[in-house]
């Protein structure tokens, strides 16, 4: 069982339960989650005594992605083993957001960067770099990679300030770095826009630099101006007379 929080009565639990749908709320996107309040009393593995808010109950496999979640989020977060005589009665275990299905129909998820935390006046900004990364098959076969930065403001007793999300300018783009730099959470991304694809044949890649501060509650972001990188053909057409056979590979 992953535990956000716990209290003795049932009414503070509540409360930091009604604190938590605020995160799953802003993180929607990314995963689904559904927090529950549990007496520890009924469940076996839980000490009695106190109320819980129970983000699911996984197995080691589906532990992973959820866990490093929300201990980047909030490092308290914790887990337990637990035992349900009937098991439909556990809570559901989270689970990352299905974002496509790729050329052999398998599911593609969001999976999780390295987080960034930064500490300053009393409130902690996360910064959450999810990313995916497919391919198309067939003749004119693409790729298909993104990055969404997702930043969340908490304050005092993990309330939520603020949440924002940048998506990356295309749908071809990937993280090249991210860092904290004192107060702020900076990043850097190397993307194409246009990106290759059949139609356009054509590539500009680009790199373009944000940085992440809090400030009375908020998250203010200043993003630099993009820098183009280069350009060039994406080779499609070449294919495409290939395939047709009015032109010999080399």
């Amino acid at each position: 069982m992953i535990i956000w929080s716990g209290g003795r009565t049932k009414g503070e639990a509540q409360s930091q339960l009604e604190g938590f749908k605020r995160y799953a709320a802003a993180l929607k996107d990314f995963i689904d989650v559904t927090p529950v309040l549990v007496e520890s009393a009924t469940v076996e593995g839980l000490k009695p005594g106190f109320f819980v808010v129970a983000l699911g109950v996984c197995n080691d496999d589906a532990a992973s992605f959820p866990l490093k979640l929300f201990q980047a989020i909030e490092p308290a977060v914790y887990t337990r083993q637990v035992h349900y005589k009937d098991a439909a009665e556990a809570p559901q275990c989270p689970a990352p957001v299905q974002i496509a299905s790729d050329g052999n129909d398998a599911p593609v998820y969001w999976e999780l960067g390295e987080p960034q935390r930064s500490v300053a006046g009393g409130a902690t900004l996360v910064a959450l770099p999810f990313s995916y990364n497919w391919q198309e098959q067939g003749d004119f076969a693409r790729e298909y990679f993104e990055v969404r930065m997702q930043l969340l403001l908490a304050g005092a007793n993990r309330v939520l300030l603020d949440s924002q999300q940048y998506p990356s300018p295309s749908d071809a783009a990937r993280l090249k770095s991210a860092t904290v730099s004192g107060s702020s959470i900076d990043w850097e991304l190397d993307y194409a826009d246009p990106p290759c694809s059949p139609s356009g044949d054509r590539f500009v890649a680009w790199f373009r630099s944000f940085s992440a501060v809090a400030k009375a509650g908020k998250i203010a972001v200043v993003k630099a101006a993009p820098r183009r990188t280069k350009s060039g053909g994406c080779g499609y057409a070449e294919e495409k007379e290939m395939v047709g056979g009015r032109k010999k590979p080399h």
